[in-house]
């Protein structure tokens, strides 16, 4: 089960899901292409505000066994 939660797979697919879900709402009619590309600027947006503060986070909580690293 820790080698299916280290994986770089499994990550990669997780990151992947609200693309698909944003390519699904697009392909039925459902989400103009102004709203995928919104939406997809909104979900970077919030992955770079999450990767950029991990670091500050760990600098924190650095005897922490919560992180890799």
């Amino acid at each position: 089960m820790t080698r299916l939660l280290n994986s770089h797979a499994l990550l990669w697919a997780l990151l992947a899901l609200p693309g698909i879900g944003m390519l699904a709402r697009w392909a039925i009619g459902a989400a103009t292409y102004g709203e995928v590309v919104s939406a997809s600027g909104v979900w970077a947006t919030e992955l770079l505000i999450l990767t950029l503060a991990i670091t500050p986070v760990r600098l924190v909580f650095r005897r922490g066994r919560w992180c890799y690293g």
